[in-house]
């Protein structure tokens, strides 16, 4: 690492368990007087007006996935618990007990379907979850846009301070690289737990079913066992238990489709490969370059990057929710759609 990128590193600091918090104006106050261009920089109205915006999505992001979450758990339990009463309801209780409880089995039964439609339809109707993508999604681009404009933006250095260039990589560097480097491996080790947990228990409920049929199968005879029950007794036994384990399956099921486990573990594990890939491969290099004061490799750097954080998430937001882009603005100048994408009537023929 150059000297004045060394200087830059120190100014900037290492990572720190609250970074994940994007507060840039928290950000200036901290640094030092050596760092004061980055600090100006950081204090415009336009990152301000940024961060305001990554600041609202932020917050309809955690509202709605807090409400998708609550009311699909509330629907998942409840079909868990009709499937379950439906098992139990099959049973053979005037064996076992002496009385027929089904009467209140079926009013457990129906009540729980009744629960677990009328969530289902409250997600479906709220739209919680398109909601909570879509206000992920625009919070997770104003992020980007954000350092973007922090990469794009000038700043006068007075004696005494440190380049610019260098400060603002290592700002990218610790409040974005670094911090979706430690995102994408915590949540994607958390993901890889739970979908470990899930195949667990699956494993366990066919290691039930195996139990289950072997005990039906002994008490019928087979195996030198002594039948004891009736075919007809039997049948609802090896069909109710059947059904209690369909319902710790569907359960087990819908809570790992739920929270995306499996396919979340999948793709972070592959952006934390790409990011860490990037910063040891590159970071080193592009400080070199950024203290010769080579801008078109810093932007490069911050680009490819930030193209691997926001690629999942375009696909949540509409174009005109994104930054002006070259290619946009291109489009814009011409005369017919350009009015039409600006949201003007087209032009009487």
């Amino acid at each position: 690492m150059s000297a004045n990128n060394t200087e830059a590193a120190k100014a900037i600091g290492e990572q720190a368990a609250d970074d994940w918090h994007l507060r840039p104006e928290k950000h200036a106050d901290a640094l030092p007087p050596q760092a004061r261009p980055l600090a100006r920089m950081l204090r415009t109205p336009e990152v301000e007006a940024i961060f305001a915006r990554y600041r609202d999505a932020d917050v309809r992001a955690i509202a709605q996935q807090a409400k998708y979450r609550r009311m699909g758990r509330i629907s998942i339990w409840a079909r868990f618990m009709a499937l379950a009463v439906g098992g139990i309801a099959l049973l053979p209780f005037e064996e076992l007990l002496g009385f027929p409880p089904r009467g209140a089995l079926i009013v457990a039964q129906g009540g729980a379907i009744i629960v677990s439609l009328l969530a289902a339809l409250w997600v479906i109707q709220r739209a919680h979850f398109s909601n909570w993508m879509h206000a992920r999604a625009a919070a997770e681009i104003a992020r980007v846009d954000l350092f973007n404009r922090i990469r794009d933006a000038s700043s006068e250095v007075q004696p005494g301070e440190l380049a610019l260039l260098p400060l603002k990589l290592e700002y990218f560097r610790r409040y974005q690289l670094d911090v979706q480097c430690a995102f994408y491996r915590g949540r994607g080790a958390e993901h890889a737990r739970a979908a470990g947990a899930t195949m667990r228990w699956k494993l366990i409920s066919l290691a039930l079913v195996a139990v289950v049929t072997a005990a039906i199968l002994y008490s019928l005879g087979v195996f030198g066992g002594s039948a004891r029950w009736d075919d007809a007794t039997t049948q609802k036994v090896a069909i109710g238990f059947m059904t209690l384990v369909s319902a710790v399956l569907a359960l087990i099921s819908d809570a790992s489709l739920m929270d995306m486990s499996e396919r979340n573990a999948a793709r972070y594990a592959t952006t934390y490969a790409n990011l860490s890939k990037l910063r040891e491969q590159f970071l080193e290099p592009v400080r070199a370059a950024a203290a010769q004061g080579d801008a078109a490799a810093v932007h490069a750097f911050i680009q490819i990057v930030n193209e691997q954080i926001a690629s999942e998430h375009r696909e949540w937001v509409y174009i005109h929710d994104l930054a002006p882009r070259p290619e946009m603005e291109l489009l814009l100048r011409l005369p017919v759609v350009g009015r039409q994408l600006a949201g003007d009537a087209p032009a009487k023929r």
